[in-house]
């Protein structure tokens, strides 16, 4: 009965074994390390997916939203980054949104911040996650931090990061994905961020062909 009520929530599988042990039971799932020798054909696989997106940045992180694996596009935006930012584990939001981070290079930094608190919200209702909560405390007393008021953006039909990269600005939109049909706690809350081009400009920049 409890298995068919999470299954009928639609609940997280770290949040069904909780619900599990509530009602007396052992937990279903698993949680392994992404770094165990069971989950090796797994880490490969996440990583030839990620390198096969170059020139584009891509990048894989867990439910806290600390970084898993990343291709070298996504690891050069990093650079002169100081190095407590960059100690393990790699908050990805952090590093965004953080004065010290890539916030400055972020052009528009008020919009694609209020975005980044919408979605962490919104995860934040689906799982109740205090790592995510905290990480919304930390993002708030941030400067220069949009505050999330409901608003829409009709310019575009999507929200673009716009990252200053020396004398260009490259403008990139992003597709999430997660893993199918996982059985273990861990794959279950890994992310999948692919960045591309949201302009010709940038396609070139990074050495894509644009589009016709």
């Amino acid at each position: 009965m409890v298995m068919r009520l999470a299954e009928y929530l639609e609940l997280p599988l770290r949040e069904r074994n909780t619900l599990l042990l509530a009602a007396g039971h052992a937990p279903e799932f698993p949680q392994t390390p992404l770094s165990a020798e069971s989950m090796r054909d797994v880490r490969r696989s996440l990583q030839s997916l990620v390198d096969a997106h170059e020139p584009c940045p891509a990048l894989v992180a867990d439910h806290a939203w600390n970084l898993v694996l990343a291709n070298s596009a996504a690891l050069s935006f990093t650079e002169g980054v100081p190095d407590e930012l960059m100690a393990d584990p790699i908050n990805i939001i952090r590093l965004v949104m953080h004065p010290d981070g890539l916030s400055s290079r972020v052009a528009n930094f008020a919009d694609y911040s209020e975005h980044v608190l919408i979605r962490l919200q919104r995860q934040l209702r689906a799982t109740g996650d205090p790592a995510i909560a905290e990480l919304i405390r930390e993002c708030q007393a941030y400067p220069g931090v949009g505050r999330p008021r409901g608003s829409t953006h009709a310019i575009a039909p999507v929200l673009a990061l716009r990252l200053s990269a020396g004398d260009d600005v490259l403008s990139f939109f992003t597709v999430v994905s997660t893993l199918g049909a996982p059985y273990d706690v861990t794959l279950d809350e890994i992310v999948i961020e692919s960045f591309f081009p949201a302009d010709d400009a940038t396609a070139r920049a990074i050495g894509m062909h644009p589009t016709p």
